[in-house]
């Protein structure tokens, strides 16, 4: 379950997870924190960004959602 609508830009800082990070810790905290706000897709109007992983990898991601206090 996505509850962020991934056509509304979220800002460099913000804790995020891939979509497919569906266990209750990455739920509740993310696994990464956006570092670039790299376009929106013109063929969806999603985003796209560059985050960084606890583990300290750069990658690119496209559906993103935020942490569940």
């Amino acid at each position: 379950m996505i509850s962020h609508n991934n056509k509304t830009a979220l800002e460099v800082g913000t804790r995020v997870r891939h979509r497919g990070q569906q266990y209750p810790e990455a739920i509740a905290r993310g696994t990464a924190t956006i570092v670039e706000v790299v376009k929106q897709h013109a063929a969806d109007g999603t985003w796209e960004y560059l985050v960084e992983t606890d583990s300290g990898e750069i990658k690119s991601w496209n559906i993103v959602d935020t942490p569940i206090s």
